[in-house]
């Protein structure tokens, strides 16, 4: 299995814990989206769109 599975596999986890109401580790999730997109460019726009979603709050207070 490619390295990159256990990252998307911890994203899908968040993404579903997000859907089904709970908690979600904002942070990691960007993380995640930002660092994938980064590496693998065929899927790099819907991950940006989820980096863009999950923006911690750390640095939406940056952004303002």
């Amino acid at each position: 299995m490619p390295p990159c599975f256990d990252q998307l596999y911890q994203l899908c986890d968040i993404l579903d814990a997000e859907l089904d109401g709970r908690p979600v580790d904002r942070d990691l999730a960007h993380e995640l989206a930002t660092s994938l997109a980064a590496d693998y460019p065929d899927i790099a726009v819907t991950l940006r769109r989820i980096a863009e979603r999950m923006v911690p709050p750390s640095l939406e207070a940056n952004a303002a």
